[in-house]
């Protein structure tokens, strides 16, 4: 009884190597998990290599701090083009893997409230906290564009990219989402991109990892992002 309970440690220990082996954890924002982290799997081959993925969703210093305190393998976040602050430049393996745009949606166009309207007026808008890496681009880069006449009236506050298009979508304000994320939506004239009349703002997406000799799952879906930042 005693060597047969060995063997099965033996065997539920090779299981869990196996299992450590195939598993990579990702942790990306939460406005690139629903859009553009599904088809950067697509090009993986999860199914021939018994690879298991994991995604954590979060908020971008979140996905971070997962990555540096190894609770994640690969983290995916936005980064606007004018950082130049590296986060952990010694030990991080850092790509670009596709730019994306916050743009201005609504459910219909607004031209009494265009940039090039000189009597202004009131813009209902959905706002993110400023602790968030999306509120942080608004407050910085979009909201400082608008024309002065205008005035942005916060209506609703959410973290959450889904909600805010959602926000727009039934014409509570106007809301900047990543464009990746309202595609289906502009396509479908759901929500109306104001782009050509209030500002917009590019965005990189980047992927991160820590240095050192990663494991067989890891390997493959980095080698899939370095591919993806080449083409």
């Amino acid at each position: 009884m005693l060597s047969t309970a060995l063997r099965q440690l033996v065997v539920d220990l090779q299981r869990g190597e196996r299992l450590t082996s195939n598993r990579v954890v990702i942790s990306c924002q939460h406005s690139l998990t629903a859009k553009r982290v599904p088809t950067l799997l697509q090009g993986m081959p999860l199914a021939r290599d018994g690879i298991y993925v994991r995604l954590r969703s979060a908020n971008r210093d979140e996905c971070v701090a997962m990555l540096l305190s190894r609770q994640a393998d690969v983290a995916i976040v936005y980064r606007v083009p004018s950082d130049t602050e590296a986060v952990g430049a010694d030990f991080l393996e850092q790509i670009t893997i596709g730019t994306d745009r916050m743009i201005p949606v609504y459910n219909a166009p607004l031209p009494a409230l265009s940039q090039n309207n000189p009597r202004g007026g009131k813009l209902p808008i959905v706002t993110y906290p400023t602790g968030v890496f999306l509120g942080q681009v608004m407050a910085r880069e979009v909201l400082p564009q608008l024309n002065p006449a205008l005035h942005p009236v916060p209506k609703v506050e959410t973290a959450l990219t889904l909600a805010a298009a959602e926000m727009a979508a039934i014409g509570i304000g106007v809301a900047w989402v990543p464009e990746s994320l309202a595609h289906d939506r502009l396509a479908s004239g759901a929500l109306v991109d104001l782009s050509a009349d209030l500002p917009a703002y590019d965005l990189q997406v980047i992927a991160m990892r820590v240095q050192g000799t990663p494991n067989t799952a890891e390997g493959i879906l980095w080698s899939q992002l370095q591919q993806t930042a080449q083409s």
